[in-house]
């Protein structure tokens, strides 16, 4: 089916998804455990709870979509859109966030040219 992604492709989300360089964030974010915000969401749960509009992201937070979809902004304008069952989690250090698939698909939309890989 075309909405289907490969196993190799699958595999390749699940390992390292999105890597946003330091380039990108914005000063509100920096030194700080804050991945984002999550600004649109419907059937979605962090950490295993309801979603709350406009809910801080952190690092460890997992998100996980049923039959929905998720928005998370980022630093700079960049961001993240998880589709309907779709489980991932993110981790922030000094230089990058990564978010990790564990199952679905995501779309990402990168603010600055180059400060965004999959």
């Amino acid at each position: 089916m075309e909405d289907q992604m490969s196993r190799q492709e699958l595999t390749h989300v699940q390992i390292v998804l999105l890597v946003i360089g330091m380039v990108c964030a914005l000063p509100v974010f920096a030194g700080s455990d804050v991945v984002g915000s999550l600004i649109g969401s419907t059937e979605v749960t962090v950490d295993g709870l309801p979603a709350q509009p406009g809910q801080t992201i952190f690092s460890g937070d997992r998100l996980q979509v049923s039959n929905g979809s998720a928005t998370v902004w980022m630093e700079g304008g960049s961001g993240i859109v998880l589709g309907h069952n779709t489980v991932a989690s993110f981790v922030r250090d000094s230089n990058a966030t990564t978010a990790k698939l564990s199952r679905g698909r995501a779309r990402i939309y990168c603010a600055i040219i180059g400060c965004c890989s999959a």
